[in-house]
């Protein structure tokens, strides 16, 4: 009975995977296979008022915060948003691949906004369709299916991204962000896309991965769990590092273990989403506290997205902003077990709505605390991130100027030498740099001995005869 009901299965995520584009490839030069992307005819961004209307305690608006909306001007800078899980109840426990017909596209389109919509201020929003897992694929006992069903979705995302980079990027930076699955999908693509070529993952910004709360590594270390060399953003300045956030009601204790996170399984580390599988007994999680610490604060501007006619905000705006509502406090339960926990504040003659309190009444609040309201909670907070994290990358160009460009480093990734050539200038001093800021001073030749350095992402620093400082990235590995 066993073997049917798994062969049942197989066939029906066999038929989903070719029930919606040819041979189970979702073509990503079709405009409509897109949710938002600078060259979609009909585009919600196109007039979208990023505006937000900050709310006073009276119920009026206090001001209004001009935001200017660049999601389809090249900036230099991209946003690669992938969607969270859409629940359809009828399907929701089923254990198979969604087709992009059971999608709705605009429902998904105005979710993005609503969640991630406020990062077009910093450049060009590309936001994929994709066939997603359904809810119950992640709960499934049936891990062989599991693994299938997750990478099958998360191969459209791969796919969506890389037609990105081949017809799109030209050379900007990118910042990743996405919810729920869209994080988990996001992070598969950290570890088997961005992390094994040192160019791109120089020019990723940042990594958001919203409401995924099981980015790990083995305890004392910052990576070689299910990434081997990114590793999560120590500070509000740090780039090419990602950040991750899950919401609770303050008092309440996250359901321990990730029962549902893909990561356990061995089956997703033998088809090579994950570095490492997660093994609650060693390893710890990761949480963003660079904004929100474990000392108890108001929450900064609590997002709330509202229709165009709101009543709450003047006519166009489509967010509106509570200060000193909540409180927020980052609280780590133990290596595995954390959380952003969320207090009400506010004052009894406070005229404002409780925007958290139809949540606190669902079913899922026990086990997902404020999880559909992760970024209304933190969007503010990563905005600032982001911010703080361009103006360091501009300074950090403003100083290289006279930086050599020629600096030619193979192979790459490497085990035992490194060959360093820069064009017709001498060589005089080289340093390499990992990820945790540690340097090693190395020898000035052109041939480096790396046998006795551990493995991992390295920045190569070459100081020339000529004055300059040629710079390159390499993985080193063991």
């Amino acid at each position: 009975m066993t073997n049917s009901i798994t062969l049942t299965s197989y066939l029906v995520l066999l038929l989903s995977l070719y029930s919606n584009s040819g041979l189970g490839q979702v073509d990503y030069t079709d405009m409509d296979h897109w949710l938002h992307h600078p060259d979609k005819t009909f585009n919600q961004l196109r007039t979208y008022n990023l505006d937000i209307a900050v709310i006073g305690p009276d119920g009026q608006v206090d001001e209004v915060i001009e935001i200017e909306n660049n999601g389809l001007e090249d900036t230099g800078v991209d946003i690669f948003w992938v969607h969270p899980t859409y629940v359809d109840p009828a399907t929701a426990l089923d254990v198979r691949l969604t087709g992009l017909e059971e999608l709705p596209p605009l429902i998904l389109g105005s979710i993005a906004l609503a969640q991630g919509g406020l990062l077009a201020e910093y450049g060009r929003f590309f936001a994929p369709r994709y066939r997603q897992a359904t809810s119950g694929a992640f709960f499934t006992d049936d891990l062989d299916l599991k693994a299938r069903v997750i990478d099958s979705a998360y191969q459209d995302v791969k796919a969506a991204f890389n037609h990105y980079l081949d017809n799109h990027n030209n050379g900007n930076r990118f910042i990743l962000a996405g919810h729920s699955q869209g994080s988990y999908h996001l992070s598969f693509l950290l570890h088997d896309v961005i992390e094994q070529d040192p160019d791109l993952a120089d020019k990723m910004v940042m990594a958001a991965l919203g409401g995924m709360s099981f980015m790990y590594a083995p305890a004392g270390s910052e990576v070689g769990g299910n990434l081997q060399h990114i590793r999560h953003c120590q500070t509000l300045e740090e780039t090419s590092c990602y950040v991750t956030w899950r919401t609770y009601q303050d008092g309440q204790v996250p359901v321990s273990g990730g029962l549902a996170v893909p990561a356990r399984d061995e089956q997703i580390e033998d088809i090579g989403l994950v570095h490492q599988t997660f093994e609650p007994a060693s390893d710890q999680t990761f949480s963003d506290n660079t904004y929100y610490t474990d000392n108890s604060q108001p929450l900064d501007h609590y997002i709330l997205p509202v229709a165009p006619s709101s009543p709450l905000t003047p006519a166009g705006v489509r967010f509106a902003a509570y200060n000193d509502y909540y409180g927020i406090r980052h609280q780590r339960f133990n290596d595995v077990d954390y959380g952003h926990m969320v207090s009400k504040i506010y004052q009894p003659d406070d005229e404002r709505d409780d925007d958290l309190a139809q949540i606190e009444a669902s079913p899922g609040f026990a086990l997902s605390g404020y999880h559909q309201k992760d970024y209304n909670i933190y969007i503010w907070a990563l905005r600032e991130q982001v911010k703080a994290k361009l103006e360091a990358l501009q300074t950090t160009a403003s100083k290289e100027v006279n930086t050599a460009k020629t600096l030619n480093i193979y192979p790459n990734p490497a085990q035992s030498t490194l060959t360093i050539e820069d064009g017709d200038a001498s060589i005089i001093a080289v340093r390499l740099v990992d990820l945790l800021g540690k340097a090693y001073s190395m020898p000035s030749a052109k041939i480096i001995d790396v046998r006795n350095l551990p493995g991992g992402c390295y920045h190569v620093q070459a100081f020339t005869s000529t004055g300059d400082i040629a710079t390159s990235r390499i993985i080193i590995q063991r």
